[in-house]
């Protein structure tokens, strides 16, 4: 635990104390309440990437990706991996208007987190210490329980016999299949996302992270775990200057190095669950020309075309798409219809 990087000049512990906005940090921990809210949906379902505007108190919130571009329409797998703010601020919307306002700051009241209102916090407008953020990325390394801070680990007597002492309990958070998910999308954040550069310093194997960066490059973060540990690294200046520089430039590194000198065997892949399976999912949106696989939970309902938005019924795209049905085949019941749509697209039914 490194409280600065001087303790002659400052013995004050920033890791311990020192709360600083966590940027992308927060982006896991929507997509892992979105998992376990709505079970139907995995990695490979598909979110827009598109202009939002959210007013709140009579103030216009108009979010951005770091780039200012747009893609339309993207996997929940590479709104991670690329860490894209608009898809991010959509699954906030979808889990507020469903969970209810206080959603995402009731999941952070679970982990240790002190989470505002404010619709900016799905981008991680909110505060945490280092400390904070390492606890929290625990619910995907304990099979979705987490456990309050703690730094005793046992207690003995002089002959060396135990003492017994009241350990913090563990909390389930989150389901282990939910946790298994978020942890294969992380490890690919590694393999092919804002922290592949990873391997540079020697750091193979099980390893999964996230790279946080705010505005104007003040805080630079990086959290990210293998098989046996979690560690957070954060970098900035106590003013708040700015570095110009962000978590994959900053922070990585000094885990990166870490981890490659940490030791011990580490396994190339990450055990998930059994209860996980892989189906087929759709990489092209529009037509689902082409397809891959990615990970389920089990006895879900799954479709190759899974999405949290529905279709836009644009002119010939549905009937490029879906079955064509001659009406004297149509029985009279109301549900007929659904035959073709909503077989393609469940997620679009109304309840």
């Amino acid at each position: 635990l490194i409280g600065g990087r001087s303790y002659m000049e400052s013995q004050f512990n920033r890791a311990l104390y020192t709360k600083r906005e966590v940027g992308s940090l927060s982006k896991p921990l929507l997509v892992a309440q979105l998992f376990q809210y709505n079970s139907d949906l995995g990695p490979g379902c598909w979110l827009k990437d598109e202009a939002i505007e959210i007013e709140r108190d009579g103030q216009l919130w108009k979010p951005s990706n770091y780039d200012h571009q747009f893609k339309g329409e993207i996997t929940i797998r590479d709104t991670l991996k690329q860490s894209r703010n608009l898809p991010t601020v959509m699954m906030y919307q979808y889990n507020q208007e469903h969970l209810g306002e206080r959603s995402f700051q009731d999941f952070g009241s679970k982990v240790g987190l002190d989470i505002g209102l404010e619709p900016s916090v799905s981008l991680g407008s909110f505060a945490g210490t280092v400390l904070d953020m390492a606890s929290a990325y625990t619910i995907f390394t304990d099979g979705g329980n987490w456990s309050d801070v703690h730094f005793v680990q046992n207690i003995s007597e002089r002959d060396g016999s135990a003492v017994d002492w009241i350990r913090p309990e563990k909390q389930r958070v989150i389901s282990a299949p939910v946790a298994g998910m978020v942890t294969d999308i992380l490890h690919d954040v590694v393999l092919d996302g804002t922290a592949k550069s990873t391997i540079k310093y020697g750091a193979t194997g099980a390893l999964a992270a996230k790279t946080g960066t705010t505005n104007d490059g003040r805080d630079a973060w990086l959290v990210g775990f293998d098989d046996e540990v979690v560690v957070a690294v954060w970098v900035g200046f106590d003013k708040g200057k700015s570095m110009g520089l962000g978590g994959s430039q900053a922070a990585l590194p000094i885990w990166a190095d870490w981890m490659a000198s940490k030791g011990g065997t580490r396994p190339k892949e990450f055990t998930l669950p059994r209860s996980l399976v892989e189906k087929s999912v759709c990489t092209d949106w529009e037509l689902c020309e082409s397809k891959t696989v990615d990970w389920f939970q089990r006895g879900q309902y799954q479709e190759p075309r899974c999405a949290l938005f529905e279709t836009e019924q644009t002119e010939g795209l549905l009937e490029r798409i879906l079955p064509t049905v001659e009406r004297d085949d149509v029985s009279s019941d109301s549900d007929s219809d659904e035959g073709g749509f909503f077989r393609l697209f469940p997620w679009g039914r109304r309840k």
